[in-house]
């Protein structure tokens, strides 16, 4: 296959998910009896975070490996969830602080980046590869789900917020994330985020510099 062709371009494809750390076909999709009675059996893998438990503005400011920044946003354009999220990044002035990688679209296996992640473990792959954009390996996002977890039952869902320090998940639930980012830019330094004037007092921010200057 090429693919650096348009995704929008590809053939039909089978939906998947995870289950026990093994990709399978999506029971709701594929119309398989016996995977249904399977999955009744089989309890999904949570990856939810407790609202104390999320990172604070003082973790989030600590790097992670090579000065890139520990806390990676997986998203894709084509679900309103992470769309929602994506947005939320951009207007809060986070851009600066949480890296981000938007999925291409969907595959056989999940959702796929094509230029592959951006985020550690996995840009060190990225890097290794040559400038040559022929070259560039895919990247599937079940990945990230099997490392958090090597025998997770779940969707291979976007948003899902990375921790490349520790190598976990923290949460792929939109609406935690949404609330997180928003907490995050009300709790930062004055002056380390650039916040929208159209959401400052949606999220109580207090006080705050001169809107022109620069960024921390």
């Amino acid at each position: 296959d090429d693919w650096n062709s348009d995704p929008r371009s590809w053939g039909g494809y089978v939906v998947v998910k995870l289950r026990e750390g093994m990709i399978v076909p999506h029971h709701s999709f594929s119309g398989v009896d016996a995977l249904k009675r399977v999955e009744k059996r089989l309890l999904p893998t949570t990856f939810r975070c407790a609202e104390s438990a999320f990172p604070k503005w003082s973790d989030v400011r600590r790097h992670g490996p090579k000065d890139a920044p520990r806390y990676h946003l997986f998203v894709a354009e084509a679900d309103p969830s992470a769309l929602s999220v994506m947005m939320t990044r951009t207007l809060l002035g986070l851009k600066n602080v949480l890296s981000m990688d938007v999925a291409d679209g969907q595959s056989g296996a999940g959702w796929v980046i094509l230029k592959g992640a951006g985020c550690s473990p996995w840009k060190e792959e990225r890097d290794r590869q040559t400038d040559d954009v022929q070259d560039d390996e895919p990247f599937w996002l079940h990945r990230v789900y099997q490392l958090g977890d090597p025998l997770c039952t779940a969707e291979i869902e976007v948003p899902l917020l990375w921790d490349a320090v520790e190598e976990r998940i923290v949460s792929n639930d939109s609406w935690e994330i949404i609330r997180w980012l928003s907490e995050l830019a009300a709790t930062a330094a004055p002056g380390s985020v650039r916040i929208s004037n159209t959401v400052e007092d949606v999220i109580g921010r207090k006080g705050g510099g001169d809107d022109d200057d620069d960024d921390g």
